[in-house]
């Protein structure tokens, strides 16, 4: 009885790692950041976060509402001007976000 609901088990896991890995794989062929469980994984790419992160780091992000941040919060997100445009920028909220007119959140 044990063998059968470990092989039942076994092959329920099985399953449940192959369609998350079909869901990153479709989100990767968008174009878009793979988000599993509302999280994303990243790896540091230049020492502007040291001492807290070094190149070749890996960091979860989870994905929160923006009005939630807070400073000395570190964030991940997509730049949209300037040389950052398109870019994953993960730095340290020095100073509280706004949210200006047209609803987008600023942060420094």
């Amino acid at each position: 009885m044990a063998k059968k609901i470990f092989a039942i088990a076994k092959k329920a896991l099985g399953v449940f790692f192959a369609i998350c890995f079909a869901v990153v794989v479709v989100q990767r062929i968008k174009g878009q950041i793979p988000t599993l469980f509302n999280h994303s994984v990243f790896v540091i790419i230049t020492d502007s976060m040291t001492p807290k992160y070094k190149p070749d780091d890996v960091i979860l992000v989870r994905h929160v509402d923006p009005s939630k941040i807070e400073e000395g919060d570190v964030v991940t997100y997509m730049g949209v001007t300037d040389e950052y445009a398109g870019k994953v920028i993960t730095h340290k909220v020095v100073e509280k976000p706004y949210q200006d007119e047209n609803g987008v959140y600023h942060f420094q």
